[in-house]
């Protein structure tokens, strides 16, 4: 039998109908590294800066702080060697404090950063030194200015509406009696 048929076992092989050739696709792991070497550093930091903590409450309720300087059209201002400015947070939202010659007492809200000084009142004694009585004023009226608050160690600052820093407190420590609140 010249001819090879199914049943004979010698030639199966012959028979055997060739299979269809797999294609094999060669991928080069190039680029793969490549995109997990730049996407996984954004995905480690897009997980680090997801919403930033809410700010802590500030307390300033019985802090005690010394005006440092001031800043009155656009000048940053010293307090006169004579004179000593405070501003001393009471409990209740009330503020008082010296105003260089004149005690001052108001009121204060304070939400998260946010500040408003109210309601300033004032003795009526009139100081004789030089600039005195001109500091004074500013200062109360940088006082009302205030919108925002901020405290830093020892140091508290107030800035404007603008977020202009307009007064910078260092911390007091007394060891005496408290001016008294005006009524």
């Amino acid at each position: 039998m010249d001819e090879s048929t199914p049943g004979d076992l010698g030639d199966a092989v012959a028979w055997k109908e060739a299979e269809p050739q797999k294609k094999v696709r060669r991928i080069s792991i190039l680029p793969i590294l490549t995109v997990v070497m730049v996407v996984i550093p954004f995905l480690f930091a897009a997980g680090c800066t997801g919403n930033p903590p809410e700010p802590t409450e500030l307390h300033l309720e019985g802090t005690k702080w010394a005006l440092r300087e001031y800043v009155y059209n656009g000048t940053s201002m010293h307090v006169l060697p004579v004179t000593t400015l405070s501003l001393f947070f009471r409990q209740g939202g009330k503020v008082f404090g010296s105003a260089g010659c004149n005690i001052f007492s108001g009121h204060y809200e304070l939400a998260g950063t946010t500040i408003a000084i109210r309601q300033i009142g004032l003795s009526e004694i009139a100081c004789l030194d030089p600039g005195v009585m001109d500091q004074e004023v500013r200062y109360l009226s940088l006082l009302v200015d205030a919108a925002s608050v901020t405290v830093e160690n020892d140091t508290l600052a107030l800035t404007d509406s603008q977020g202009n820093l307009i007064l910078t407190f260092e911390r007091m420590v007394l060891t005496g009696p408290e001016i008294p609140p005006l009524s």
